[in-house]
């Protein structure tokens, strides 16, 4: 699997130090998307507008696990398109966060134990049968980190409005 942060380094695009934007590595890119449960899966058809589907996934070494039904996702994996998975994590008031990108080729793991174990990793928030287990081996990973924002965060104090009078103000 390609490490796309080293080539990013080495081009054009490559990060200064007064750059908020850091390229991360591909250890650091599995590290935080482990973090989070839900993620993007999208992917392209000829001639076609751009599939982009959440899931809730799972991680199985470095391989994407997600559980579907018999849906586009089931279709474009064994009509064997390339995915990309997309995750991130943003914290609006710092005006930070990350994004990962990993992108490859899937297969649908054929019933029996490894499907049932790898199943039973991904806990799907939306109702409804997802019997079918997809796996996503990473052929490119990328990631960027935007750093938060030097200052301070500033809370805001309503008062609450409970009916009663406030004797303070008297």
């Amino acid at each position: 699997a390609r490490d796309m942060s080293q080539e990013r380094n080495e081009g054009t695009n490559a990060v200064d130090d007064t750059d908020p934007l850091e390229v991360l590595d591909r250890d650091t890119c599995l590290e935080l998307a482990r973090t989070v449960d839900v993620g993007r899966v999208a992917w392209a058809e000829a001639d076609a507008p751009v599939q982009v589907l959440p899931v809730n996934f799972a991680f199985d070494g470095d391989d994407v696990i997600v559980r579907t039904g018999f849906g586009v996702l089931l279709e474009a994996v064994r009509a064997g398109h390339r995915l990309t998975f997309q995750v991130d994590s943003l914290e609006q008031a710092l005006r930070g966060g990350w994004t990962v990108l990993i992108t490859g080729t899937a297969e649908v793991v054929e019933p029996g134990h490894q499907a049932e174990r790898l199943g039973e990793l991904v806990r799907p928030w939306a109702p409804g049968p997802r019997p079918v287990v997809v796996r996503l081996r990473a052929d490119e990973t990328s990631g960027r980190r935007l750093l938060p924002h030097e200052g301070g965060v500033d809370v805001v104090r309503i008062p609450w409005d409970n009916g009663a009078q406030d004797d303070s103000d008297q």
